[in-house]
């Protein structure tokens, strides 16, 4: 269902978001993970040959 089908997990760092990157990778999913924790998302990818693609995300509060 998900062979060759990109899929963009946010908070793929942890918790459901790095269960559902491992298990989407078992189906043939090409992935895009993001998150706050780059060491984070490089160990998730590591994890797995299939996650090849990693992309972290920072989001910050810039106040007025």
């Amino acid at each position: 269902m998900f062979k060759d089908q990109t899929v963009w997990v946010t908070g793929a760092s942890s918790g459901i978001g790095e269960a559902l990157s491992m298990a989407l990778a078992r189906r043939g999913a090409r992935l895009i993970l993001s998150g706050r924790k780059v060491a984070e998302l490089e160990r998730v990818a590591a994890a797995d040959g299939s996650l090849a693609t990693c992309a972290s995300a920072y989001f910050a509060y810039g106040g007025a």
